[in-house]
Formats: structure tokens, C-alpha cells, sequence
């Protein structure tokens, strides 16, 4: 499936449970003392405390094994 397809079942599966989250937060990149806005968003902060990005892939490869 598409990462929109697993987004989407994500908001779902956060609200089932009652979680608070966000969806698609805009994250500056701070390099020295300047915030700069490079469009960079996170999928998903939930309950203000952890990031979840979401990843698709045809295959799982060796370089996917942590």
C-alpha cells in the first residue's frame, strides 16, 4: 500500500485509542541560532512527546535491519 494508505489507517487507529496527535507538523531545521523553514514535516507527534514517520517499501532489504 501507498504511506497515505497507512497514514490515513494511523489517524484512525490514534483516535480509536484516544491519543492526542497531530498530523503533517511543519518542523524548522535550526542550524547555528537561525530556525530555518525548509518544509520539512514530521507524519506524526503524539501526545506532544513522540515523532512517528512512515515508511513504504516494496521489499524489506538487508539495509532495513537495524
Amino acid at each position: 500500500m501507498l504511506e497515505s494508505a497507512y497514514s490515513a489507517c494511523l489517524c484512525y487507529e490514534f483516535g480509536q485509542i484516544g491519543l492526542h496527535f497531530e498530523h503533517q507538523v511543519r518542523l524548522p531545521i535550526v542550524y547555528g541560532e537561525v530556525a530555518l523553514d525548509v518544509g520539512y514535516r514530521i507524519d506524526f507527534l503524539v501526545e506532544d512527546i513522540v515523532i512517528a514517520e512512515i515508511k513504504a517499501v516494496e521489499k524489506l532489504l538487508p539495509l532495513h535491519t537495524a
